[in-house]
Protein backbone atom coordinates (compact mmCIF):
# COMPACT_ATOMS: atom_id res chain seq x y z
CA UNK A 1 0.00 0.00 0.00
CA UNK A 2 1.62 3.22 -1.17
CA UNK A 3 0.62 6.84 -1.70
CA UNK A 4 -0.56 9.61 0.60
CA UNK A 5 -4.15 8.36 0.72
CA UNK A 6 -2.82 4.94 1.67
CA UNK A 7 -0.99 6.47 4.62
CA UNK A 8 -4.25 7.94 5.92
CA UNK A 9 -5.96 4.57 5.54
CA UNK A 10 -3.19 2.85 7.46
CA UNK A 11 -3.39 5.34 10.29
CA UNK A 12 -7.15 4.88 10.51
CA UNK A 13 -6.84 1.10 10.65
CA UNK A 14 -4.20 1.04 13.38
CA UNK A 15 -5.92 3.88 15.25
CA UNK A 16 -9.20 1.95 15.35
CA UNK A 17 -7.39 -1.08 16.75
CA UNK A 18 -5.85 1.09 19.44
CA UNK A 19 -9.16 2.51 20.61
CA UNK A 20 -9.29 5.67 22.71
CA UNK A 21 -6.67 4.59 25.17
CA UNK A 22 -6.09 0.89 24.87
CA UNK A 23 -2.33 1.16 24.60
CA UNK A 24 -1.83 3.05 27.84
CA UNK A 25 -3.69 4.14 30.93
CA UNK A 26 -1.44 7.02 31.99
CA UNK A 27 -2.37 9.58 29.37
CA UNK A 28 -0.91 10.38 25.96
CA UNK A 29 2.72 11.15 25.27
CA UNK A 30 3.05 14.82 24.23
CA UNK A 31 3.58 15.37 20.53
CA UNK A 32 7.33 15.55 19.90
CA UNK A 33 8.84 18.86 18.72
CA UNK A 34 10.08 17.24 15.51
CA UNK A 35 6.45 16.56 14.56
CA UNK A 36 5.50 20.22 14.89
CA UNK A 37 8.60 21.06 12.83
CA UNK A 38 7.35 19.04 9.85
CA UNK A 39 6.10 21.31 7.07
CA UNK A 40 5.67 20.98 3.31
CA UNK A 41 4.89 23.72 0.77
CA UNK A 42 1.33 22.56 0.18
CA UNK A 43 0.54 23.38 3.82
CA UNK A 44 0.12 26.97 2.63
CA UNK A 45 -2.81 25.98 0.43
CA UNK A 46 -5.01 23.90 2.73
CA UNK A 47 -6.58 24.46 6.11
CA UNK A 48 -4.70 23.05 9.08
CA UNK A 49 -6.52 21.16 11.83
CA UNK A 50 -6.58 24.36 13.89
CA UNK A 51 -7.91 26.30 10.87
CA UNK A 52 -10.71 23.76 10.45
CA UNK A 53 -11.56 24.10 14.12
CA UNK A 54 -11.57 27.90 13.82
CA UNK A 55 -14.11 27.60 11.01
CA UNK A 56 -16.09 25.13 13.13
CA UNK A 57 -16.00 27.61 16.04
CA UNK A 58 -17.43 30.32 13.80
CA UNK A 59 -20.14 27.90 12.68
CA UNK A 60 -20.91 27.06 16.30
CA UNK A 61 -21.23 30.75 17.18
CA UNK A 62 -23.71 31.27 14.36
CA UNK A 63 -25.62 28.17 15.39
CA UNK A 64 -25.74 29.29 19.02
CA UNK A 65 -27.20 32.64 17.95
CA UNK A 66 -29.74 30.93 15.70
CA UNK A 67 -30.70 28.37 18.34
CA UNK A 68 -31.13 31.07 20.99
CA UNK A 69 -33.46 32.93 18.65
CA UNK A 70 -35.53 29.73 18.71
CA UNK A 71 -35.39 29.51 22.50
CA UNK A 72 -32.85 26.69 22.49
CA UNK A 73 -29.24 26.21 23.61
CA UNK A 74 -26.11 25.19 21.69
CA UNK A 75 -22.76 24.30 23.29
CA UNK A 76 -19.83 26.03 21.61
CA UNK A 77 -16.30 24.64 21.56
CA UNK A 78 -13.44 27.05 21.00
CA UNK A 79 -10.54 25.95 18.79
CA UNK A 80 -7.25 24.97 20.43
CA UNK A 81 -4.30 27.35 20.32
CA UNK A 82 -2.08 24.52 19.11
CA UNK A 83 -2.95 21.41 17.15
CA UNK A 84 -2.95 18.51 19.66
CA UNK A 85 -2.52 15.89 16.90
CA UNK A 86 -0.91 17.30 13.73
CA UNK A 87 -1.98 15.76 10.44
CA UNK A 88 1.66 15.17 9.51
CA UNK A 89 2.44 13.28 12.71
CA UNK A 90 3.03 10.06 10.72
CA UNK A 91 3.52 11.48 7.27
CA UNK A 92 6.83 9.62 7.04
CA UNK A 93 5.87 6.82 9.38
CA UNK A 94 6.60 6.63 13.08
CA UNK A 95 9.25 9.16 14.17
CA UNK A 96 8.69 9.70 17.92
CA UNK A 97 10.85 7.57 20.28
CA UNK A 98 8.53 7.97 23.27
CA UNK A 99 5.49 6.97 21.25
CA UNK A 100 7.33 3.97 19.82
CA UNK A 101 8.37 2.81 23.29
CA UNK A 102 4.88 3.05 24.77
CA UNK A 103 2.44 2.47 21.92
CA UNK A 104 4.38 0.86 19.10
CA UNK A 105 2.39 1.55 15.93
CA UNK A 106 -0.88 2.00 17.79
CA UNK A 107 -2.13 5.56 17.90
CA UNK A 108 -1.71 7.28 21.28
CA UNK A 109 -4.94 8.17 23.07
CA UNK A 110 -6.32 11.58 22.13
CA UNK A 111 -5.28 14.72 23.98
CA UNK A 112 -7.74 16.09 26.60
CA UNK A 113 -8.96 18.87 24.30
CA UNK A 114 -9.64 16.31 21.56
CA UNK A 115 -11.57 14.11 23.99
CA UNK A 116 -13.64 17.15 24.97
CA UNK A 117 -14.52 17.85 21.35
CA UNK A 118 -15.47 14.20 20.86
CA UNK A 119 -17.68 14.36 23.97
CA UNK A 120 -19.63 17.32 22.63
CA UNK A 121 -20.05 15.74 19.20
CA UNK A 122 -21.31 12.55 20.83
CA UNK A 123 -23.82 14.56 22.86
CA UNK A 124 -25.04 16.16 19.66
CA UNK A 125 -26.00 12.68 18.49
CA UNK A 126 -28.44 12.54 21.41
CA UNK A 127 -30.27 15.84 20.88
CA UNK A 128 -33.98 15.94 21.55
CA UNK A 129 -36.12 15.73 18.40
CA UNK A 130 -36.98 19.41 18.68
CA UNK A 131 -33.36 20.51 19.14
CA UNK A 132 -32.26 18.26 16.29
CA UNK A 133 -34.80 19.73 13.89
CA UNK A 134 -33.86 23.25 14.92
CA UNK A 135 -30.16 22.56 14.52
CA UNK A 136 -30.10 20.37 11.42
CA UNK A 137 -33.50 20.74 9.77
CA UNK A 138 -35.51 17.86 8.43
CA UNK A 139 -38.86 19.20 9.51
CA UNK A 140 -41.06 22.25 9.57
CA UNK A 141 -43.15 23.92 6.90
CA UNK A 142 -40.22 25.39 4.98
CA UNK A 143 -38.33 22.10 4.85
CA UNK A 144 -35.11 24.03 5.52
CA UNK A 145 -31.82 22.73 6.85
CA UNK A 146 -32.05 24.37 10.24
CA UNK A 147 -29.48 26.53 11.97
CA UNK A 148 -26.56 24.57 10.54
CA UNK A 149 -27.62 25.35 6.98
CA UNK A 150 -28.05 29.03 7.83
CA UNK A 151 -24.60 29.08 9.43
CA UNK A 152 -23.03 27.41 6.40
CA UNK A 153 -24.74 29.87 4.06
CA UNK A 154 -23.31 32.77 6.05
CA UNK A 155 -19.80 31.31 6.10
CA UNK A 156 -19.85 30.50 2.37
CA UNK A 157 -21.30 33.86 1.28
CA UNK A 158 -18.95 35.43 -1.32
CA UNK A 159 -16.35 32.73 -0.56
CA UNK A 160 -14.88 30.60 -3.41
CA UNK A 161 -15.57 26.86 -3.29
CA UNK A 162 -13.19 25.07 -0.92
CA UNK A 163 -10.04 23.73 -2.58
CA UNK A 164 -9.20 21.02 -0.03
CA UNK A 165 -9.94 18.03 -2.26
CA UNK A 166 -7.97 19.44 -5.20
CA UNK A 167 -4.97 20.24 -2.99
CA UNK A 168 -5.16 16.70 -1.62
CA UNK A 169 -5.00 15.30 -5.16
CA UNK A 170 -1.81 17.25 -5.85
CA UNK A 171 -0.43 16.24 -2.46
CA UNK A 172 -1.11 12.55 -3.05
CA UNK A 173 0.64 12.67 -6.42
CA UNK A 174 3.67 14.46 -4.96
CA UNK A 175 3.91 12.00 -2.07
CA UNK A 176 3.84 9.00 -4.35
CA UNK A 177 6.39 10.61 -6.70
CA UNK A 178 8.68 11.28 -3.74
CA UNK A 179 8.72 7.57 -2.87
CA UNK A 180 10.01 6.81 -6.37
CA UNK A 181 12.77 9.44 -6.29
CA UNK A 182 16.29 7.90 -6.44
CA UNK A 183 17.45 9.72 -3.30
CA UNK A 184 14.45 8.45 -1.34
CA UNK A 185 14.85 4.93 -2.71
CA UNK A 186 18.50 4.99 -1.57
CA UNK A 187 17.60 6.12 1.94
CA UNK A 188 14.85 3.48 2.05
CA UNK A 189 17.54 0.92 1.24
CA UNK A 190 19.75 2.19 4.04
CA UNK A 191 16.83 2.16 6.46
CA UNK A 192 15.85 -1.38 5.38
CA UNK A 193 19.44 -2.60 5.91
CA UNK A 194 19.43 -1.02 9.37
CA UNK A 195 16.17 -2.79 10.19
CA UNK A 196 17.58 -6.12 8.99
CA UNK A 197 20.52 -5.64 11.36
CA UNK A 198 17.92 -5.67 14.12
CA UNK A 199 16.24 -8.79 12.75
CA UNK A 200 13.30 -7.09 11.02
CA UNK A 201 12.62 -7.43 7.29
CA UNK A 202 10.80 -4.44 5.77
CA UNK A 203 11.47 -2.68 2.48
CA UNK A 204 10.30 0.81 3.45
CA UNK A 205 8.63 2.73 6.30
CA UNK A 206 5.16 2.44 4.78
CA UNK A 207 5.39 -1.35 4.79
CA UNK A 208 6.21 -1.50 8.49
CA UNK A 209 3.57 1.14 9.31
CA UNK A 210 0.95 -0.94 7.49
CA UNK A 211 1.92 -4.35 8.85
CA UNK A 212 -1.48 -6.00 9.49
CA UNK A 213 -0.08 -7.60 12.65
CA UNK A 214 -0.38 -4.28 14.49
CA UNK A 215 -4.15 -4.11 13.99
CA UNK A 216 -4.78 -7.56 15.45
CA UNK A 217 -4.56 -6.49 19.08
CA UNK A 218 -5.78 -3.56 21.14
CA UNK A 219 -2.42 -3.25 22.88
CA UNK A 220 1.05 -3.31 21.33
CA UNK A 221 2.96 -6.55 21.78
CA UNK A 222 6.60 -6.66 22.89
CA UNK A 223 7.52 -7.52 19.31
CA UNK A 224 5.63 -4.51 17.95
CA UNK A 225 7.40 -2.18 20.38
CA UNK A 226 10.80 -3.65 19.46
CA UNK A 227 10.09 -3.11 15.75
CA UNK A 228 8.82 0.44 16.37
CA UNK A 229 11.87 1.40 18.41
CA UNK A 230 14.18 0.00 15.72
CA UNK A 231 12.20 1.85 13.05
CA UNK A 232 12.68 5.21 14.78
CA UNK A 233 16.38 4.55 15.45
CA UNK A 234 16.97 3.60 11.83
CA UNK A 235 15.14 6.67 10.55
CA UNK A 236 17.40 8.84 12.66
CA UNK A 237 20.65 7.09 11.80
CA UNK A 238 19.93 7.24 8.04
CA UNK A 239 18.44 10.79 8.13
CA UNK A 240 15.43 9.32 6.35
CA UNK A 241 12.90 12.00 7.31
CA UNK A 242 15.28 14.81 6.38
CA UNK A 243 15.97 13.29 2.95
CA UNK A 244 12.38 12.28 2.23
CA UNK A 245 10.80 15.55 3.32
CA UNK A 246 13.39 17.48 1.29
CA UNK A 247 12.52 15.55 -1.85
CA UNK A 248 8.78 15.84 -1.30
CA UNK A 249 9.09 19.58 -0.68
CA UNK A 250 11.06 19.99 -3.92
CA UNK A 251 8.39 18.09 -5.88
CA UNK A 252 5.63 20.18 -4.34
CA UNK A 253 7.44 23.44 -5.13
CA UNK A 254 7.88 22.29 -8.73
CA UNK A 255 4.11 21.77 -8.93
CA UNK A 256 3.47 25.25 -7.53
CA UNK A 257 5.88 26.84 -10.02
CA UNK A 258 4.37 24.86 -12.90
CA UNK A 259 0.81 26.06 -12.20
CA UNK A 260 1.07 29.35 -10.29
CA UNK A 261 -2.46 30.50 -11.16
CA UNK A 262 -3.97 27.26 -9.86
CA UNK A 263 -2.16 27.50 -6.55
CA UNK A 264 -2.89 31.19 -6.21
CA UNK A 265 -6.55 30.22 -6.50
CA UNK A 266 -6.07 27.65 -3.73
CA UNK A 267 -4.45 30.32 -1.53
CA UNK A 268 -7.27 32.76 -2.17
CA UNK A 269 -9.91 30.15 -1.34
CA UNK A 270 -8.19 29.32 1.94
CA UNK A 271 -7.74 32.99 2.85
CA UNK A 272 -11.36 33.83 2.05
CA UNK A 273 -12.68 30.93 4.13
CA UNK A 274 -10.60 31.93 7.16
CA UNK A 275 -11.47 35.62 6.76
CA UNK A 276 -15.18 34.82 6.70
CA UNK A 277 -14.83 32.71 9.85
CA UNK A 278 -12.84 35.41 11.64
CA UNK A 279 -15.41 38.05 10.72
CA UNK A 280 -18.08 35.90 12.37
CA UNK A 281 -15.89 35.33 15.45
CA UNK A 282 -15.32 39.08 15.77
CA UNK A 283 -19.06 39.69 15.57
CA UNK A 284 -20.41 36.85 17.70
CA UNK A 285 -17.48 35.70 19.83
Amino acid sequence: MRGFGAVLALLAAVGCAAGSGAAGEDGPVPVAPEVYALHVPFDEYRLSVVDHQEVAYARDLLMRSCMRDLGREWEVLEPPVRDPAPTDRRRYGLIEPQVAARYGYHMPPPAPETRERLRVHEEREELSPGDERAAFGGGGEDGGGGCQERAEDRLREDVPPPAESRVFDYESEAFEASMEDPAVERVFGAWSACMRDGGFDYSDPMEVLGDPAWARSERPTDHEIAVAEADVRCKRSTRLVEVWSGVESRIQLEAVHAEPDVFEGFAQAKSAELEAARDVIAEYG
